[in-house]
């Protein structure tokens, strides 16, 4: 299951669309971020015009893949976020 997690230590691995970023969950694999970003992208017509990014870091001292998705404003990535929140998605904004 998706879970929001700590530290970031960012790798663009994807493209992003910005330089601030919404977080959708972080995984154990680049496989599982790159499959629930499938099922997100069709579930979230809001999302349908972003690229996603993978962001490789740690959390409790295990390697987790961060799925976000790249945003031209801090304030877009909040109002993002709180639209899906609205629909029971985890997300969180960061920089």
């Amino acid at each position: 299951a998706a879970k929001p997690a700590a530290s970031a230590t960012k790798s663009s691995t994807g493209a992003s669309g910005g330089s601030h970023y919404a977080q959708l969950g972080a995984f154990a694999s680049k496989a599982s971020a790159e499959t629930a970003w499938h099922k997100l992208n069709g579930r979230f017509s809001s999302l349908k015009s972003l690229q996603p990014h993978y962001a490789t870091g740690t959390s409790h001292g295990k390697t987790v893949v961060r799925l976000q998705v790249g945003l031209s404003s801090s304030e877009r990535a909040h109002e993002l976020c709180a639209a899906l929140k609205k629909q029971s998605q985890a997300c969180i904004p960061v920089n």
